[in-house]
């Protein structure tokens, strides 16, 4: 059940209008660990963490795979530490880089262009792993949607 159904109330006071012991946390930090005590909305993160790292490149996925990061008390920290650990394992295949569908979905248009040439493919040491249904649609022509969208084509 969420800490705080009156909506009324500050989140940082207790019912009994007391300070919290976190309140003077730092934001991200302190939000995330609320989370984190909150058992429906951590089931949903975790759920998200899990997509993600199912669209991670195997190696990655098995150097991680069962490891737990950080400690009990601070999920914050923890989650700091798992995304260091990812992001340095990628950065450990060398100038290969996967993307996946999601990546490319939070990708500008000047960020998907030093990743796919004109014809939406990948560029030379560019992995493009589909990850299911939410993938960059590559139609009959061959041509994405974000090149469409460029040579006037787009939908």
């Amino acid at each position: 059940m969420p800490e705080n159904l009156d909506k009324s109330r500050h989140p940082d006071l207790t019912d009994g209008g007391e300070l919290r012991g976190d309140a003077y946390q730092d934001t991200p930090r302190r939000d995330f660990n609320r989370m984190a005590r909150d058992p429906s909305r951590w089931q949903a993160f975790m759920d998200s963490v899990a997509r993600d790292q199912a669209e991670l490149d195997p190696w990655v996925q098995q150097q991680i795979s069962g490891r737990s990061f950080g400690t009990a008390d601070d999920p914050y920290g923890g989650y700091l530490e798992y995304q260091r650990e990812v992001r340095l394992l990628r950065d450990t295949l060398g100038d290969q880089r996967t993307l996946s569908g999601r990546d490319i979905e939070r990708m500008s248009m000047e960020e998907y262009d030093q990743h796919f040439d004109s014809r939406g493919q990948p560029r030379r040491g560019v992995v493009y792993r589909p990850t299911g249904g939410r993938d960059v649609d590559i139609t009959n022509t061959g041509v994405d949607r974000f090149s469409q969208r460029e040579l006037g084509q787009g939908r």
